[in-house]
C-alpha cells in the first residue's frame, strides 16, 4: 500500500454548473457564510457547511427552481 504522500491524485477539474445556479450561489454566498458562521462559530467550519449545502442544492437544483 502506498502512503498518502506518494499517491498522485491528479488535478480535479471544476464541475460544469448551470449558470443560474452559479449566479444564485455567488449572490447569496456571503449570507450563507454569515448564517453558518453564527452557528458554527468557526470560519473554516462555516465554509465547509456552506460547501456541503451547495452540493445538496446543486443535486436538487431542478426541483428548487
Amino acid at each position: 500500500m502506498t502512503s498518502p504522500d506518494a499517491q498522485d491524485f491528479g488535478v480535479i477539474e471544476p464541475a460544469e454548473l448551470p449558470t443560474d445556479f452559479e449566479a444564485f450561489f455567488s449572490r447569496h454566498m456571503s449570507e450563507f457564510l454569515r448564517v453558518a458562521g453564527s452557528r458554527t462559530r468557526n470560519p473554516y467550519d462555516a465554509e465547509e457547511v456552506v460547501m456541503e449545502a451547495a452540493v445538496v442544492m446543486i443535486r436538487k437544483w431542478p426541483r428548487i427552481l
